[in-house]
């Protein structure tokens, strides 16, 4: 889909509410690809989180607040209000994490697994989404027998009233992004 600016397309990977605008979702994820140095949308209402996952160094620049160069795979976090910008040099790719401000605390983690790995997530969010960059996982929601499976491009959302303990396994190894939604 566009951008909100117009200034170029995103892939939305899950969206709350289903159906929300641009204007009125409580939390949305997305990847985006940037051909080239340019401005953010603005999102007033939201917070951000930026995580470059390839590509060219990215630099954040913010007109009133100090700037940062991203880091492969280590999330950033900033105002969807402040006027953003972003300088590189060649394309590069992200995901972003957007909650609103005055429903939802965000975070946002990545998680290399080996081969032959289970980790363990033990989360104080009502939804965790975990979304597969690389690999093959199952997942598990703590107390549930059903298992999830999962692989490059695909996205759980668990869902749980006031906590989630999730059970991330794969065989031959993944990475993943892990993005968590809490009630303020």
């Amino acid at each position: 889909m566009p951008w909100k600016n117009g200034g170029g397309t995103t892939t939305e990977i899950a969206l709350d509410p289903p159906g929300a605008s641009l204007d009125d979702f409580a939390w949305r994820l997305s990847l985006a690809t940037l051909g080239g140095s340019g401005p953010f949308s603005s999102f007033p209402r939201h917070e951000r989180i930026i995580v470059q996952l390839d590509g060219a160094k990215m630099t954040l620049t913010h007109a009133e607040h100090v700037g940062r160069e991203l880091e492969l795979l280590v999330p950033y976090r900033f105002d969807g209000a402040w006027t953003t910008a972003a300088q590189l040099t060649a394309p590069a790719r992200d995901f972003n994490i957007m909650a609103r401000k005055d429903l939802l605390r965000s975070t946002a983690s990545a998680h290399k697994l080996a081969p032959l790995a289970s980790v363990q997530l033990s989360e104080r969010a009502e939804t965790v989404v975990v979304y597969v960059l690389e690999g093959r996982i199952t997942t598990q929601l703590d107390g549930l027998t059903d298992k999830v499976r999962a692989e490059r491009g695909d996205s759980v959302v668990a869902v749980a009233d006031g906590g989630t303990e999730l059970t991330l396994r794969t065989e031959a190894g993944a990475t993943v992004l892990v993005a968590t939604f809490a009630k303020r």
